[in-house]
């Protein structure tokens, strides 16, 4: 009764029930989860099949490193998507732990970004300086996004989540249409319509399955203080 009654509960109550008196919501998150994870860990194994094996004996050192980190980079997304699927199935996502497997799976990519940048340049086809600063700015907007509003002590709206989550979406989107028109009307368009849409898929599923926790305990945070008043 007192983390009901105390003003500062925002933070306390809802680590005692994520989902207050909402079943459906744990139902809906748990699923998102479960698409997110299954997604995730097909276009993994596909990539290992299909990408990492095909023509090696074709490719320099820092390309194979480049698709062995892209593997890597998917199989940490991969363990933290099960991870929160199993705290999710049983129901402990507090908004500490939503943070942490918001953050870690943000902090993959944001990480992954400058090893692939490292790579194309030794190889000597470097991306643009701006783009992998824009990129870079989106990934750490959204982990400060994602802190202030899981972990503040202030109940706020999750505007800035959503909006660093559609930034990261149009980036996702912006990179698979740029690679689909330089792979028009050649070989490798089916394959590229394979393999990178069913990536973009699984990718965008993450910033959804953010802005989903995000919406979940900013209503959970309503009803505390519609039960307090």
């Amino acid at each position: 009764m007192d983390k009901l009654l105390d003003n500062d509960d925002m933070q306390h109550y809802p680590d005692v029930n994520p989902v207050i008196e909402y079943p459906l919501y744990k139902r809906i998150q748990t699923a998102i989860f479960s698409a997110a994870f299954v997604t995730n860990l097909v276009q993994l194994i596909w990539f290992i099949c299909f990408n990492l094996t095909e023509n090696r004996a074709f490719q320099t050192n820092y390309e194979i490193a480049a698709q062995i980190a892209s593997a890597i980079s998917a199989g940490l997304i991969t363990a933290v998507l099960l991870f929160g699927l199993i705290k999710s199935i049983k129901d402990t996502i507090t908004p500490g732990a939503a943070a942490k497997i918001a953050v870690m799976l943000i902090g993959i990519d944001f990480i992954n970004i400058f090893v692939m940048q490292y790579l194309d340049w030794r190889k000597n086809n470097p991306a643009s300086a701006w783009s992998i600063a824009l990129s870079a700015a989106i990934d750490a907007a959204f982990i400060i996004s994602v802190l202030l509003f899981f972990l503040g002590k202030k109940p706020q709206k999750p505007v800035a989540v959503c909006i660093c989550a559609g930034l990261v979406m149009m980036k996702i989107f912006g990179a698979y249409i740029s690679s689909l028109i330089s792979v028009l009307g050649t070989a490798k368009l089916t394959k590229y319509l394979i393999t990178s849409s069913l990536r973009v898929f699984a990718l965008s599923l993450i910033p959804i399955l953010i802005i989903y926790m995000a919406a979940t305990l900013y209503r959970k945070r309503q009803l505390v203080i519609q039960m307090t008043l």
